[in-house]
């Protein structure tokens, strides 16, 4: 017998190739010898994306072609957990001619989907959909093994289809249905662990989360990730934070800053101990600055004592112009970013460090990122000597300090 290497290392091989995306070396590795066979097909078929494309308008429909591949291979199904369907911008609305796809998805267990994503599914579109194809993607929501479920432009209503088990839901512009359609079925009560609301308003829809007869529970959360596109956004956010105060550990807010200052509160938070503040203030609006850059140091200010001494990890993303000349008091110009950053800095360090606030007394961790829009890149050590010299965070913290400025081109 030749001599080889243990099956635990010949076993890092798929792997480290799926790190590169590599596919193609997964394919050909399957042909080398039956030990690569099951971990390479566990990666390459773990993630099924059915998209169409202008591309691939050559191509078979996707459900022709996951239909073809499943009649030649029928031992590929098992290896199938998560599932996105996608209509890629300016590619054909194929969803409704593939009259292929049910026959497809019936052959992928019922109940092995953990990971469903819809996206660029439009009310419109979806109305128009044959029976069966509607009735295929509702039976994929309701995968006694789902437990992601993602909907970018595409129906609300799909959620309500899910199962019990499901935890993490993801809405990057859902749309609400006039005359809902979606009839979904009686099912014991969703209680979700984590929520990511990001694009199109989503206080138009809000209500249909917090009301206490829907089958959606939010009071269960631990983890709630919020981008805000309008100032009722904005009010919404502190609702829903108010309805998992008692159970949340990790929030993550992009407040609307254009005009005016955000109104998000922070409750009580007993077991909050991750929190990212990330600001979007590129540019300014009517000569003003936005107003969001200086708000954030308030906002940080105003976090309950009670909420902030439990916080461990602190994560500030700043989009600016950083070098933006401004004119400051006494007639002297300094760049528009420095203000608010020293701003931000003096709240964490007298926080920390003043016996009569004593706030922030457990972080551990306090990560800035700076992502600057400047006109000609490369300054990158200059971002960051001005950036540091504004927050002046003290080296004898008892927490640790990362920094890491990002100069992008602005785009003309």
């Amino acid at each position: 017998m030749q001599p080889r290497l243990p099956i635990e290392i010949i076993l890092l091989i798929p792997p480290f190739l799926s790190g590169d995306k590599d596919k193609q070396a997964l394919r050909k590795l399957c042909l080398t010898s039956s030990l690569f066979l099951h971990p390479s097909r566990t990666l390459l078929y773990n993630h099924l994306v059915l998209s169409f494309g202008p591309r691939y308008t050559e191509s078979p429909l996707p459900g022709t072609w996951l239909l073809q591949l499943l009649q030649l291979s029928p031992g590929l199904s098992k290896y199938v957990k998560k599932l996105t369907i996608s209509t890629i911008p300016g590619g054909q609305r194929w969803l409704g001619v593939d009259v292929t796809l049910p026959d497809a998805l019936t052959r992928i267990g019922p109940n092995q989907i953990t990971s469903f994503s819809l996206e660029r599914i439009s009310l419109d579109e979806w109305s128009s959909l044959r029976g069966a194809t509607k009735s295929s993607i509702i039976d994929t929501c309701f995968s006694a093994s789902l437990v992601d479920l993602t909907l970018c432009r595409a129906p609300f209503d799909l959620l309500k289809h899910c199962g019990p088990q499901l935890k993490r839901f993801e809405a990057r512009g859902v749309e609400l249905a006039r005359n809902n359609n979606i009839e979904p079925p009686n099912s014991p009560p969703i209680m979700l662990d984590s929520l990511c609301l990001n694009g199109y308003p989503f206080h138009k829809y809000i209500a249909h989360l917090l009301d206490p007869s829907s089958k959606i529970q939010l009071h269960a959360l631990t983890k709630l990730e919020i981008t805000s596109t309008s100032p009722a956004d904005n009010t919404a956010a502190s609702r829903i934070l108010s309805h998992c105060r008692n159970t949340l550990e990790t929030f993550i807010l992009q407040p609307y800053a254009i005009y005016s200052a955000p109104e998000v509160e922070v409750p009580d938070c007993p077991f909050l101990t991750t929190f990212e503040l990330r600001i979007d203030a590129r540019g300014r609006t009517y000569q003003r600055d936005r107003p969001g850059l200086h708000w954030s140091a308030s906002f940080i200010d105003n976090i309950p004592a009670s909420t902030s001494k439990k916080i461990e990890n602190l994560s500030i993303s700043l989009f600016f112009i950083l070098f933006e000349p401004r004119e400051v008091p006494g007639g002297e110009v300094e760049s528009q970013g420095v203000s608010p950053l020293r701003e931000i800095g003096g709240v964490i360090m007298n926080s920390v460090s003043d016996d009569n606030i004593r706030r922030w007394t457990g972080l551990k961790k306090l990560e800035v990122e700076v992502h600057d829009y400047i006109p000609q890149p490369g300054n990158t050590q200059k971002i960051r000597d001005l950036v540091l010299d504004a927050l002046n965070i003290s080296p004898r913290s008892n927490f640790a300090f990362h920094l890491t400025t990002v100069p992008l081109q602005v785009q003309t």
